[in-house]
């Protein structure tokens, strides 16, 4: 158990607890005259029941005194308003502010997930019985409360797993001006994990989080790495091997006559956008090298994106002349 003050936690869940029992006091509202349900009501019913609400289910919670078991037992809270939760997801004002909150032990960790998943559990309960057509106001507002303590404990839980975040990211860019951005992707990482995160087995979430952490990380390095070789310029020699096969001659002579090969079938049978877009990526009539994407979009008025997919086309149709022949393929309009 974390050091710091040791109190029952009746606030807020002290509320939204005593109120759990809801059959008999529903049922005395509804029994007697009860004004018809506004607009603003059955609104805010259906916006309710549309609401994702998924939590990890304990047998525990279907149990008797479920709810004084789970709920009455002490907590540790934060000792002082400078450790109050931020909301997950908002800009970060320093990288000092990771490591405010300090790690949560085996105890509370698991006792936080607990609670979260057990307010969940009767949040869920409680919603399939409000009737969409005429909502009870009282078992709405419980409802409510009900989600917004899980969520405040959700907020704890992400909170104190910031530290271990910002350590992750710093192996992969430890001085990278994408470090914030880095953050911001492991935090979406870290909030679902949070939801997924089964604490009857018995692990610890800081294993299970930096598994989640690490893979998404190594996912944004591929894509990176895949994207940077794409917009990086190339040059002429670069197209030449698209085409060649495992058997041909490596020597100057042969890529020389390829060449010449590959800019005949680009000038016959490719549009002036394709011949442009071909051109000035591979560096083909001038010395200086082809361009990026970037800089082939901004010249021709093109996505990066829609230049790569018409570069790709292009280099699909040279390859099957160049196996096929060119008889079965008709020369394109000149514009």
């Amino acid at each position: 158990m974390e050091c710091g003050c040791v109190m029952e936690i009746y606030s807020p869940l002290t509320a939204v607890t005593s109120s759990i029992a809801f059959h008999q006091r529903d049922a005395d509202v509804e029994s007697g005259c009860q004004t018809p349900s506004t607009e603003q009501e059955i609104s805010r019913a259906n916006r309710l029941l549309t609401t994702k609400l998924t939590f990890v289910h304990s047998a525990e919670f279907e149990q008797e005194e479920a709810e004084t078991r789970i709920l009455h037992a002490p907590l540790a809270l934060p000792r002082s308003p400078d450790e109050r939760l931020k909301r997950p997801g908002a800009p970060v004002s320093g990288r000092s502010d990771l490591c405010r909150e300090k790690p949560l032990s085996r105890e509370l960790e698991r006792d936080l997930f607990r609670r979260m998943n057990f307010l969940k559990f009767l949040g869920a309960a409680a919603r399939r019985c409000l009737d969409p057509e005429s909502p009870s106001v009282s078992r709405m507002n419980r409802i409510e409360q009900l989600i917004s303590d899980a969520a405040e404990i959700r907020n704890r839980i992400v909170s104190a797993n910031q530290r271990l975040i910002a350590s992750i990211a710093r192996r992969f860019q430890p001085a990278s001006p994408e470090f914030d951005e880095l953050i911001s992707d492991a935090n979406l990482t870290l909030m679902k994990a949070v939801g997924r995160f089964d604490y009857n087995r018995g692990l610890r979430f800081s294993t299970y989080v930096t598994h989640a952490v690490r893979r998404d990380f190594y996912r944004r390095y591929k894509r990176n790495s895949r994207r940077q070789r794409r917009e990086t310029a190339i040059c002429p020699e670069d197209l030449i091997q698209m085409f060649q096969t495992p058997a041909a001659d490596d020597g100057h002579a042969r890529q020389t006559l390829q060449m010449r090969c590959v800019k005949d079938l680009i000038g016959q049978y490719l549009s002036a956008r394709d011949r442009s877009i071909l051109d000035l990526r591979y560096g083909l009539s001038s010395d200086d090298g082809g361009r990026t994407l970037e800089q082939v979009g901004a010249e021709l008025g093109l996505s990066k994106e829609r230049v790569r997919q018409l570069q790709l086309r292009s280099i699909e149709r040279i390859r099957a002349l160049m196996q096929h022949g060119s008889s079965a393929f008709e020369p394109p309009e000149r514009f």
